[in-house]
């Protein structure tokens, strides 16, 4: 199970004890985190949906860093939303996956699972 959504820090150990996954949208939701257990991550890429959402290569590092530090944490996955990949005109859509190629190329290793889309980029 993947939390898409924000997830509140006081509940991020129950989700470890049950196997939840959870999305890190915020460096600083990591901040002073206290694990019981494993918390599994998935780092959200805002590519250009203007809402949640690393927004940069350097913080998509640092958060890899973190994570690699922290044997309580494990970067399981990363993944972004497309915005327009429903419409016919596709450069903003091409833009936003160039913008997601690039921030998951700057990690050092790459998570298991790397998702992408809407429902109309799937048709």
């Amino acid at each position: 199970i993947l939390v898409l959504g924000a997830t509140r820090k006081e509940d991020a150990n129950l989700a470890a004890k049950n196997h939840i996954s959870l999305t890190v949208f915020r460096e600083d939701w990591l901040e002073n985190l206290t694990l019981e257990a494993t918390l599994r991550i998935h780092l959200k890429v805002d590519s250009g949906m203007g809402r949640l959402g690393i927004r940069t290569t350097e913080e998509a590092r640092r958060i890899e860093a973190t994570s690699t530090n922290d044997h309580q944490l494990q970067l399981e996955g990363i993944y972004t939303h497309f915005a327009t990949a429903d419409q016919l005109e596709t450069s903003y859509f091409e833009q936003q996956l160039a913008k997601f190629q690039t921030i998951l190329t700057s990690l050092k290793n790459r998570p298991t699972y790397v998702h992408t889309a809407n429902s109309a980029a799937s048709l």
